[in-house]
Formats: structure tokens, C-alpha cells, sequence
């Protein structure tokens, strides 16, 4: 009985410190302001598009957009070796919180040719910032891998604006 007091009392002065370590963290550039879904302007390589983005608890992402879809038939990429015509699946991928006020993100799209063959991935990475009711993401990576994630084409960098749906 000893035993089970001693650790309940052990509990009950940690509890204290476990709570304000907690509290600590939530307000120390809250992801909580992230949680939802975006609307967004994407300023790409490829031109000016709409995105949509949604972040979610515990680090989901889903994004589609208004450029790279599976009824887009987009004829961009030809010029570089890739289909004639090229669609993309919506996105799936995850955030994670690296610092207190930064965000890295990461999506891929599956990408079909004019056949409806899969061929790769439209794979991005980037920082998301949050200031206000404004997003901003700064796109670092905008890849298209094969279909054993070997680069094939590297689009350059993109930045994202956008406000909450």
C-alpha cells in the first residue's frame, strides 16, 4: 500500500510539470491554426493555378488543384521526354512541425499518361508559413520520379498563397 501512495504521490507533483510542458508546446507556434482546408494560388514553372490543400490532425495532407488532375490531359511535360499527355491523381502526403513556427510538407500525385498507364510521381516539398489568416508555402522541391522514385525532371521552386476555405 506503501508503494501505491509513494507513486501516486510522485504522479501528483509531476502532473503539475507534465501540463505546463504541454501548454508550452500548444502555444509556442500552434499547428492548431494549420488544421483545415486552404484554398491557394499556386505561382509555378507551369504557370498560375487554384490548389486546394487540407492538413489534418496528425500530420495528413491532401491537395488537388486545378492544373494536374485525371481529366487535365496536360501536354507541358512532352517537351521534356514525359508523355504526350500527362494526368495526375489528387495528392497524398504529410506535414511535419520542425521547428516551432515551421512546417515542412510533402505530397505526391500519381501521374497517368494519355493511355491511363502509370508512369511516376509528381512529387513536391516545402515550408509552410502561417501568418494571420495568410498561408504561404515556399515549394524548395517540385519533382516528377519514375516509377522507382528516380528524379526524371526537377521543375524548379514554386511558392503557394492562399487563405482558409
Amino acid at each position: 500500500m506503501s508503494e501505491r501512495r509513494a507513486f501516486m504521490k510522485a504522479v501528483a507533483l509531476a502532473a503539475p510539470a507534465i501540463a505546463s510542458v504541454a501548454a508550452a508546446r500548444a502555444d509556442d507556434g500552434s499547428v492548431k491554426d494549420l488544421m483545415g482546408g486552404w484554398t491557394t494560388l499556386h505561382d509555378s514553372p507551369l504557370g498560375p493555378f487554384r490548389e486546394l490543400l487540407v492538413f489534418s490532425d496528425g500530420g495528413g495532407v491532401t491537395e488537388t488543384n486545378g492544373l494536374l488532375h485525371t481529366n487535365s490531359n496536360l501536354t507541358f511535360f512532352s517537351q521534356f521526354g514525359l508523355p504526350a499527355v500527362v494526368n495526375g491523381s489528387d495528392g497524398a502526403g504529410s506535414w511535419e512541425r520542425v521547428s516551432a513556427h515551421q512546417i515542412r510538407i510533402s505530397f505526391r500525385k500519381l501521374l497517368f499518361d494519355g493511355n491511363r498507364t502509370y508512369f511516376g510521381d509528381f512529387w513536391s516539398k516545402g515550408t509552410v508559413g502561417l501568418s494571420g489568416s495568410t498561408l504561404t508555402i515556399n515549394w524548395d522541391q517540385i519533382w516528377i520520379v519514375n516509377t522507382v522514385n528516380q528524379r526524371i525532371l526537377d521543375l524548379g521552386t514554386a511558392t503557394s498563397t492562399g487563405t482558409r476555405i
